[in-house]
């Protein structure tokens, strides 16, 4: 025996099954103009008092592109990070919703709507990226630093360009880099402050 704990198969299942309950309602949400409309960003909305578009926008997309983007990467990360620590995904999932839209509702006055969830999946990926680090061996802690410099770099260049790195967003919405560097931020925050293994 290596004295490794055997995952059971509820256990190896866990990962999908949460990061799926979290990223279904913005396909949901997709198909229902209505809501989207209701629950997006919206700054006036906001300053007349319905705080809940703070939080609720990330669930909320432009196009089909935008989504499919936003989500694969989501249910990836989402997936990734519950199999190392569900709490400290869900927080991370949760004070990232607060913290970009608070965010980009006091630091981007000129952005009038917003929607996506890129900026929860920036706080996911340097969740999981501190995640990483705390495991691996010293000499390997380079592929981390090596993923952060990508990710300063796909922030800065949208933060210059004012246009997404992925996703085509010319004359459909306007990016918010703010949203995806308070993401990035809450994430190494959140992984900062878990216990490590």
């Amino acid at each position: 025996m290596n004295g490794c704990k055997p995952v059971s198969l509820s256990q190896s299942w866990t990962g999908p099954i949460a990061a799926l309950a979290l990223g279904l309602p913005a396909a949901a949400l997709f198909f229902w103009p209505e809501a989207t409309a209701a629950l997006q960003f919206e700054r006036a909305a906001v300053d007349a008092g319905q705080l809940w578009r703070l939080v609720t926008g990330h669930w909320t997309h432009w196009t089909a592109d935008h989504l499919i983007w936003d989500l694969f990467v989501f249910l990836a990360l989402g997936w990734a990070c519950v199999r190392v620590d569900r709490r400290a995904a869900f927080r991370c999932v949760a004070a990232s919703s607060l913290a970009i839209g608070l965010g980009v509702w006091l630091a981007t006055p000129a952005l009038t709507t917003y929607r996506g969830l890129s900026g929860v999946d920036s706080a996911l990926f340097t969740l999981f990226a501190r995640q990483l680090a705390t495991r691996l061996e010293p000499a390997r802690r380079w592929i981390v630093h090596g993923a952060m410099a990508v990710f300063l770099a796909k922030a800065l260049f949208e933060l210059i360009a004012g246009e997404s790195w992925f996703v085509d967003s010319d004359a459909v919405f306007e990016v918010a880099p703010a949203a995806h560097l308070i993401g990035g931020l809450t994430g190494l925050i959140v992984g900062r402050m878990s216990p490590k293994p």
